[in-house]
């Protein structure tokens, strides 16, 4: 049940960004609210957190599914990207109180999160930290949002660098899931 249930949410969250246009992408992002820092983060999958009940994608950010699979590299075999980018994001949550600035985008219902670790006052992202959108992108295990742009530096030095996805061979999310697999 707990399988068939994170497949179905998480098919769902990824159908929802199917067929839209650069144009619809780009709509004003609009302030929706924020989820304070004294509650624990849980990862969903590799871009989707749950956070004091409040389910969001992480904004400017899309990671693979958990079936996806990757290239290891030139004989090095394959392996499952998506399960693998989740247990990165698990790893930077686990234990964590993040604070998320949540955004909505005109005529989605989704939350779109800029999370990170909450300062002691749990009212905003502790000074100095990164955010996990940022993180998953320089970690190599996240691409970014080609509609948003906000991380494509962080990107190019993950590809540069060889780490995470670009180690080997691999779709994106967004082709994956358009059939391309």
């Amino acid at each position: 049940f707990r399988r068939v249930l994170f497949r179905s949410v998480t098919t769902g969250l990824h159908r929802c960004m199917l067929g839209r246009t650069v144009d619809e992408a780009h709509d004003a992002l609009e302030l929706a609210g924020v989820v304070d820092g004294r509650h624990e983060a849980f990862a969903l999958d590799a871009a989707t957190v749950r956070v004091n009940g409040v389910l969001m994608r992480l904004a400017g950010i899309d990671a693979p599914e958990a079936p996806q699979s990757c290239s290891a590299g030139q004989g090095r075999g394959s392996y499952f990207c998506g399960i693998v980018a989740r247990g990165v994001l698990v790893d930077l949550t686990m234990g964590q109180r993040l604070f998320c600035r949540i955004e909505r985008r005109a005529g989605d219902e989704r939350n779109f999160g800029t999370c990170g670790e909450a300062n002691a006052a749990g009212a905003g992202i502790k000074e100095g930290a990164t955010s996990l959108n940022e993180q998953m992108i320089s970690a190599g295990w996240a691409v970014a949002d080609r509609t948003v742009n906000a991380y494509l530096d962080l990107q190019i030095e993950a590809d540069r660098q060889n780490v995470g996805l670009w180690q080997g061979e691999f779709q994106t999310p967004q082709q994956w899931r358009q059939g391309y697999r």
